[in-house]
């Protein structure tokens, strides 16, 4: 009996239709890899934002969002009958609370902030009675490459690294690779297109930080040529 109920289970998932050596199956063995690599990247900047005590470059939008809009992710998984967009939406959605609460202790949210984190609280709700499952998700989708772009955004502005951590970029890259390459196996183009602009985004904003640290390791080092004391 529990034999029937799983099998019957695993060959409703899509990852089990499409199994065999072929791009979908190598995508999704990196994204179930990606998914550890990439809580370790958000779970890291929780751990810089704490250790600093302020939230310095660090976007509250782009947290905002993305917790509501991966646990969102995961109604849209299980609609594709795809079990490893579930589990990755679900654990990097939930790992993203203790950053959450790290940047309303140290860094504080605006009035205008509170008001939209409400709003992309009623994400996954929406997913989960639309019938327009996969055009919500592209509609969404620009949402969340607001939310990065608000992180360049605020990286720019900031005009240094600040508390904004390079593991979280890195791991978000290389997750980000591994979706685009997932996206291009399946038949839907509006995944293809949302997480392709993604991955320029994540490019632009780790370039970015790049471009701050090297300035800022120049003026330490000018800094101690001038006082070696």
């Amino acid at each position: 009996m529990l034999q029937d109920i799983f099998w019957a289970a695993l060959e409703w998932t899509a990852e089990y239709k499409n199994w065999g050596w072929n791009a979908a199956t190598i995508s999704v063995t990196m994204i179930g890899f990606f998914t550890i690599t990439e809580s370790y990247g958000i779970l890291e900047q929780n751990k810089k934002i704490r250790q600093d005590k302020r939230g310095d470059s660090v976007s509250n939008i782009l947290f905002l969002y993305t917790t509501s809009f991966f646990l969102m992710s995961g109604v849209w998984g299980w609609h594709l009958h795809s079990i490893v967009i579930v589990v990755n939406a679900a654990v990097t959605g939930l790992v993203q609370i203790p950053v959450l609460m790290a940047l309303w202790k140290y860094k504080d949210f605006s009035v205008r902030e509170k008001v939209l984190g409400v709003v992309f609280a009623a994400m996954p709700l929406w997913m989960l009675i639309t019938p327009y499952k996969s055009e919500s998700y592209l509609i969404l989708m620009f949402g969340i490459w607001f939310a990065f772009a608000d992180q360049f955004w605020e990286l720019w502005s900031a005009g240094k690294t600040g508390e904004l951590s390079i593991k979280l970029l890195l791991m978000y890259l290389v997750a980000s690779v591994a979706w685009t390459t997932y996206a291009f196996t399946s038949t839907d183009p509006y995944f293809q297109i949302s997480q392709a602009v993604l991955l320029i985004l994540l490019i632009a904003i780790t370039m970015l930080w790049c471009v701050w640290w090297w300035r800022e390791r120049r003026a330490r080092d000018n800094l101690m040529q001038k006082d070696p004391a």
